[in-house]
């Protein structure tokens, strides 16, 4: 009667774990899982359409000679000699009032120095004029603008060279303001000529690096 009772009892606890077994398996797949999935293969399909032409792109620059990105813009020669011009005109004049100026003797500067703000001024327009390349990589990468549109100046591959000469400019038109205004200490000059031949050191160093 015990053995009975036992194995009667083993038979429930058998039922329980196969019922709670059966419970817990896998129902069958929901569309909520089916958009899921859909989803996912999508997006792999996607990424690899995108990713696949860029590597093609690499390995047929890797494999010609010669396949170079212009990220840099052309050399220009009348550029060059521009600010090779200006520079002469500006140490000159910097070499006349080196050891100080006095208000009476400014009307004598005041050409020279109107002369020289506006050779950097359009030589600055000259530099803003000259083409900027733009990879076909960059626009592939999306760090273009939107495809079909204009890129924005801040987008593209700027040279420093507009932004050194608008410093230039302001500088020298600030000096003349000043030697227009009142005296000038020798001190005062140095600073104002250290400043500039960094400025003009940095922008002759850029572009002719650019002749290559």
């Amino acid at each position: 009667m015990g053995g009975d009772v036992a194995a009667t009892q083993m038979q429930v606890r058998r039922g329980a774990d196969l019922s709670g077994y059966w419970s817990t398996r896998p129902g069958p797949l929901t569309s909520h899982h089916r958009h899921g999935r859909a989803r996912h293969h999508n997006l792999v399909a996607y990424l690899l359409c995108r990713i696949t032409p860029l590597l093609f792109a690499f390995a047929v620059c890797l494999s010609l000679s010669g396949c170079t990105v212009e990220l840099a813009p052309e050399y220009d020669k009348a550029l060059v000699d521009g600010l090779a011009s200006a520079n002469e005109q500006t140490l000159i004049l910097f070499a006349s009032i080196s050891s100080g100026t006095i208000k009476s003797s400014f009307a004598a500067r005041e050409a020279t120095y109107n002369l020289i703000i506006g050779k950097f001024d359009a030589l600055r327009v000259q530099a803003i004029a000259r083409p900027t390349p733009q990879p076909a990589i960059l626009g592939f990468l999306k760090l273009d603008s939107n495809s079909g549109q204009t890129p924005a100046p801040s987008d593209r591959l700027k040279a420093p060279t507009p932004d050194i000469l608008a410093n230039i400019v302001d500088k020298l038109t600030r000096l003349r303001d000043q030697d227009m205004a009142g005296p000038l200490s020798a001190d005062v000059i140095a600073v104002y000529k250290n400043s500039y031949e960094v400025s003009i050191s940095q922008v002759l160093t850029y572009e002719k690096a650019l002749q290559r």
